[in-house]
């Protein structure tokens, strides 16, 4: 089976139907595009930091996968919000 873990709302969404319906029935303004920032593994574990966009929303996604038999069967995806460097840092810190 798959089951999907959204810790910041505290959804599960157990089997790949459900996952299915899920995202296809996202209200996107466009065609989803992936950029991969970066991919580790480490035995079954895949974790991946990825941007997402329909040329409207852009959004940001941190991905915990287990892989088994080939086939993803978990996942745990945090998707944070962007936010301003706080003044009392700013002086040590460069922007992306």
């Amino acid at each position: 089976g798959y089951t999907l873990h959204f810790p910041q709302s505290g959804e599960t969404f157990s089997g790949r139907a459900d996952f299915i319906r899920f995202n296809s029935s996202y209200p996107a303004s466009g065609r989803w595009q992936f950029e991969v920032h970066r991919l580790v593994t480490e035995g079954s574990t895949v974790v991946s930091d990825v941007s997402v966009t329909d040329s409207v929303v852009t959004a940001r996604v941190v991905s915990f996968s287990t892989v088994k038999r080939g086939l993803i069967t978990e996942q745990l995806e945090f998707w944070p919000e962007p936010f301003e460097v706080p003044e009392w840092r700013r002086s040590w810190s460069k922007r992306d």
